[in-house]
């Protein structure tokens, strides 16, 4: 059975499927970042209203709006699901574009009781430089909610999507579009949980390249301030001073969204 997201997604024929998926995130993050330039560039590809028609404009709302709805029967049924990663696995199986398959959920729980023990502290950072659609970190959350989670991928449709998946869920993050084996990062997000719910900003290439360096140190347990391994590849960057290291999030009285940067 389909989930509800793809219903709605495939009632747009302006583009092939996978295509129709990358805008529909594309456009939310741009909605929820309030960038009305980047939200306007994409939908212009699909051209303007037509009378006595629908546009893809409302099919990608309501298929906002059914991913909300599932996500908060979900909640309320007490289960831990990755609604945007289900939603890719079965475009997956329609296209050739897109052949990516994730851990499954329960996997990535047990994981997570596996290597978060007791010594962890609830303010931890934790990170996963393939994140994926941020399943690991989704899990890791339940037993660090407070934590600064990174996520680090090579395809941008999984960062977004676990960008997406960190802003709903009201966590503390940075993701970054980019390769963790090379040392090269894009393009960022980062995400802050307040007392209003999540809120997102997008990050530029030199403070996301500073984000990858620090996720690095975190999923290695290198102490702040130790040095990373040296990039390979002529368009690796210079590495940041060590007063750009991003610090974990420092929420305020009034759950004003501050960078910390």
């Amino acid at each position: 059975m389909s989930h509800p997201v793809i219903n709605h997604l495939q009632q747009i024929h302006h583009e092939r499927i996978y295509r129709v998926f990358d805008d529909w995130l594309t456009l939310a993050l741009a909605a929820y970042c309030g960038d009305e330039e980047a939200y306007m560039a994409t939908m212009k590809r699909y051209g303007p209203r037509e009378d006595g028609k629908d546009h893809p404009a409302d099919h990608f709302a309501h298929a906002l709006g059914a991913l909300q709805l599932a996500m908060m029967k979900s909640d309320k049924a007490g289960e831990v699901r990755d609604h945007l990663g289900e939603i890719y696995e079965q475009l997956s199986v329609q296209s050739k574009e897109m052949g990516q398959y994730f851990t499954p959920m329960e996997i990535c729980r047990l994981m997570a009781e596996m290597t978060i023990g007791d010594d962890i502290p609830e303010d931890a950072r934790i990170a996963d430089p393939a994140c994926g659609s941020g399943r690991h970190l989704i899990a890791s959350s339940r037993k660090r909610p407070n934590a600064t989670f990174y996520g680090t991928d090579l395809d941008h449709t999984c960062a977004m999507m676990t960008t997406l998946n960190m802003l709903y869920r009201n966590l503390n993050s940075y993701v970054v579009h980019g390769d963790s084996l090379r040392l090269v990062a894009h393009v960022g997000w980062m995400t802050r949980g307040t007392a209003l719910g999540g809120v997102v900003k997008p990050i530029p290439q030199a403070q996301a390249q500073v984000v990858l360096e620090a996720a690095l140190k975190a999923a290695r347990n290198v102490p702040e301030g130790a040095s990373t391994p040296p990039r390979q590849g002529p368009e690796a960057p210079q590495a940041p001073s060590d007063d750009q290291t991003p610090q974990a999030f420092e929420a305020n009285k009034k759950g004003q969204f501050d960078l910390g940067f």
